[in-house]
């Protein structure tokens, strides 16, 4: 009875969550997934070691770090198609990178098929003709 009334708290949070754009809500619906996990952790649904346990704590628990993540993703319209973002960055000691050199990276990766070609073309003929370009970058 316990496990229906904290299954029915998790789907009402994570329903507000989902819907709303309050960042706090968000992770309390994971706090709240993790709780029936907890709970589910030392009342098991089927008795004995089975696997329906640890599949559900597993979705439990992954669901749960979803949703506290949740206000971190997002997602834009560049150029008529939309991309999604994880706007959590690594700080730099830890080999993260700044928003200048992912900006020029997703500039860099931008190029076309047509601009790729052309480089290939350029840099195919410079061999024929006896001459290397080092790859453009």
């Amino acid at each position: 009875m316990i496990t229906l009334a904290l299954l029915v708290v998790c789907a009402i949070f994570s329903f507000a969550a989902v819907k709303s754009s309050y960042y706090v809500l968000k992770f309390f619906a994971g706090v709240a997934w993790w709780a029936l996990g907890a709970w589910w952790i030392y009342n098991p649904i089927v008795v004995g070691a089975s696997p329906a346990n640890d599949i559900l704590l597993v979705l439990v628990f992954f669901g749960g770090l979803a949703f506290m993540f949740m206000p971190a993703w997002y997602t834009k319209n560049e150029n008529g198609q939309e991309v999604g973002r994880f706007a959590v960055r690594l700080p730099r000691f830890l080999g993260g990178r700044s928003e200048a050199e992912e900006t020029s990276e997703a500039e860099r990766n931008a190029r076309t098929w047509r601009d790729r070609r052309d480089a290939y073309r350029e840099r195919a003929n410079m061999a024929i003709s006896g001459r290397r370009l080092p790859p453009r970058r």
